[in-house]
């Protein structure tokens, strides 16, 4: 606390907990296994309040007649038979079936269904029936996030989300929150991401009427205790104290500072001292100002029938109004220029008001680690957002590159050796633009640099192959099936879908598009948003081993103390 640039805050009473908030907008969804979010509640509940015995013990009679049968004599005919000769050969072992030559068609993904209401207060309700678990979730999101954070504080929405659940409720404070959960092994969780901020619950269907008035009471009254705020600014100081022991994330978090300057609300790091100017009045002007109801999202998916939960929503949710004392009109986002300039000032300012400008070619930023058997690496640009005409190319491009067999870990890796994992990739937002990173950790950065840019390159200056287009388009189609893994994972697109503003069916509007991508708009595209020299480059590693080979790449070197 804070988390690292791209993690999102999570907390719960106990302890740090899958994020809540819908996950990733990423042009193709993540591979089974990394929902970057995608769940909008944790998911194996704690304790056993539920759980069922799974068997039935074996009775002591038939156990000793078990052992009684397999312990009998042999009947005296089997003692009595003749010899017969030596045992025949065991019969040869059926060959396998072989591999069809067709298969049938894949059956037509359906998306689940769900009804859509939204109150006189303005809050929108999805409904999700899903009948294959007895569990139900759901999550209530915000417009806001650490976006909108004000001046000199930096940090207070993570605190916010933190104390919020820690504290409890005004009706159920700290303990009383806990002991109220815990005996229905049941859940409800805060979050925060650059974008939103969140409430998320988890429970068996039967407790509902218990969880969903504890849930909506930390959302709406939240106690916001000093004594808790006292604890996390301890823990999110000690968090930022040792951010920087280790190499791994400092080279894409000080890249983003660059790109989008280091004050942008994509790229900038909460401080001790913005922590510590932190009081409980900030965190209730921040809960009033962004968790209103004409702000937020609400998601329920689970064993329900959707007319009862409806009339249970309205009755619950219905009366909720802003705190008193806010606009009757909810506040409005604010812009964020990319790459970001501080407000007043000049557009000749320095480095500590906005992003790096552009030279050509861009610096090596080197962080020096004494002692460091590696060097970790990350270069790039900005990038696009998912709505851009480019983006499915680019998506294609991404599979092409950083895949299992792709051009970088083919070049790379397998080839060269150069570093055990090596990524680059096309990241992209939908609110803003986002970044193409390229990342790795070697022990001679300088001659992984230059075999990956070499790469790049390639792609810069030629026509991919039709083949490799093919079976790029081919995976990034084939992983279509996943967005539909499961209902929960469904409700998270739709509901992200809406918080973000895209249309209700935007990833079947990716879908048809990554079908008419081709070798020559893959090209196009990279040749449009791919500027290697122009890309800052941050090696963090031991300056006295590797300085003089990256000054052999022919760039300026500046030293770089993180934040």
């Amino acid at each position: 606390m804070p988390p690292a640039r791209g993690e999102s805050c999570s907390t719960s009473g106990r302890a740090a907990a899958p994020r809540v908030l819908p996950g990733s907008l990423a042009r193709r969804p993540n591979p089974p296994g990394q929902p970057r979010g995608e769940t909008l509640a944790p998911g194996a509940l704690p304790g056993g309040g539920f759980a069922r015995e799974a068997a039935r013990r074996a009775s002591a009679a038939a156990l000793s007649a078990l052992l009684a049968l397999g312990s009998a004599a042999p009947p005296a005919w089997a003692a009595a038979a003749p010899p017969r000769g030596p045992p025949s050969p065991p019969a040869a072992a059926p060959a396998p079936p072989g591999v069809p030559a067709e298969f049938p068609p894949l059956a037509e993904l359906r998306p689940a269904a769900y009804t859509r209401t939204k109150l006189k207060n303005g809050l929108v309700v999805y409904l999700f029936e899903d009948h294959e678990v007895p569990l139900l979730r759901g999550t209530l999101v915000f417009r806001g996030g650490s976006r909108v954070e004000p001046a000199g504080l930096t940090g207070v929405t993570q605190l916010m989300a933190a104390v919020q659940r820690s504290g409890g409720s005004e009706g159920h404070p700290g303990a009383r929150l806990e002991e109220a959960l815990d005996e229905l092994a049941a859940r409800v969780e805060t979050n925060t991401s650059e974008s939103a901020t969140s409430v998320g619950f988890e429970c068996l269907p039967e407790d509902r009427g218990r969880v969903l008035p504890l849930f909506f009471e930390v959302a709406t009254a939240p106690a916001f205790p000093e004594d808790k705020l006292g604890l996390v600014q301890t823990q999110a100081l000690d968090s930022i104290a040792h951010r920087n022991d280790s190499a791994g994330g400092i080279p894409a978090r000080e890249l983003r500072k660059l790109l989008y300057g280091p004050l942008s609300p994509y790229a900038r790091l909460a401080s001790a001292a913005s922590v510590k100017a932190v009081t409980r009045g900030d965190l209730v002007a921040y809960h009033d100002a962004w968790q209103r109801p004409d702000l937020a999202y609400l998601g329920i998916v689970g064993d329900f029938d959707a007319r009862e939960m409806r009339a249970e929503v309205e009755a619950l949710f219905g009366p909720w109004r802003p705190a008193e004392g806010q606009p009757r009109a909810p506040p409005k986002v604010p812009p964020a220029p990319v790459p970001y300039l501080a407000p007043g000032a000049a557009p000749g300012a320095g480095p500590a008001k906005r992003a790096a400008p552009p030279s050509d070619p861009a610096p090596i930023y080197l962080v020096n680690k004494p002692g460091a058997a590696t060097a970790t690496v990350a270069f790039g640009e900005l990038g696009v957002r998912v709505t851009d005409r480019d983006a499915a190319s680019l998506d294609v491009a991404n599979t092409m590159l950083s895949s299992f067999g792709g051009r970088l870990f083919t070049e790379v890796r397998s080839k060269r050796g150069l570093a055990y994992s090596v990524s680059g990739r096309w990241n992209m937002e939908a609110t803003y633009d986002g970044t193409f990173v390229v990342t790795a950790s070697s022990d001679r950065p300088a001659q992984l640099i230059a075999r990956a840019q070499e790469v790049l390159q390639g792609l810069v200056d030629e026509v991919p192959p039709r083949e490799e287009v093919e079976r790029a388009k081919g995976q990034a189609l084939n992983s279509f099936a996943f967005n539909f893994s499961s209902v929960p994972a469904q409700m998270a697109r739709v509901v992200s879908y809406d918080l973000y503003g895209l249309p209700p069916d935007f990833l079947t509007k990716v879908q048809r598009d990554i079908q008419r991508v081709t070798p020559e708009s893959v090209h196009r595209a990279v040749r449009a948003h791919l500027h290697l020299s122009r890309q800052p480059i941050v090696v963090v590693g031991d300056a006295a081993k590797i300085r003089k080979d990256l000054e052999a790449l022919g760039r300026p070197i500046v030293p770089l103390r993180p934040e």
